[in-house]
């Protein structure tokens, strides 16, 4: 069975948007050799199986906030850039489902006409997912 994978795959070249996607030109020199951009769980999985597979080095970008180079970019490696997990949903009054690679900025956006709050970056151009990880 062959599984169809939702992702843009980039390799040779860079996508037009990724070096200026990063807050900080340690992360904008490096260069990775492939850039994958998953849209569903789905092709997360498959990549990951992959890198697993074949010992890739890889790193994972959300929001390409972190300040030195191999945080979430890889140097001749694959960059896998969450760029499509950014939806912001409340599910009910108490709880908010956020994508990894939403900045604190529009949560705060999106929650305040609800009266609700999240406690996260204090800069509104940090990323969810690498603030909650530790870069």
């Amino acid at each position: 069975m062959t599984q169809t994978l939702e992702l843009n795959t980039f390799y040779g070249a860079l996508p037009v948007d990724f070096k200026t996607s990063y807050h900080a030109v340690q992360q904008q020199i490096v260069t990775p050799a492939c850039v994958m951009r998953p849209r569903t769980a789905s092709d997360v999985s498959v990549i990951l199986k992959t890198v697993a597979q074949y010992e890739c080095h890889f790193a994972v970008k959300s929001g390409g906030h972190c300040t030195f180079a191999g945080s979430s970019n890889v140097e001749g490696g694959i960059t896998i850039d969450m760029k499509y997990f950014d939806q912001i949903s409340v599910i009910d009054h108490g709880t908010v489902r956020v994508g990894t690679a939403q900045r604190w900025g529009n949560v705060y956006k999106a929650l305040e006409p609800q009266g609700l709050i999240a406690v996260g970056g204090r800069d509104s151009s940090v990323g969810v997912g690498g603030f909650l990880l530790g870069g």
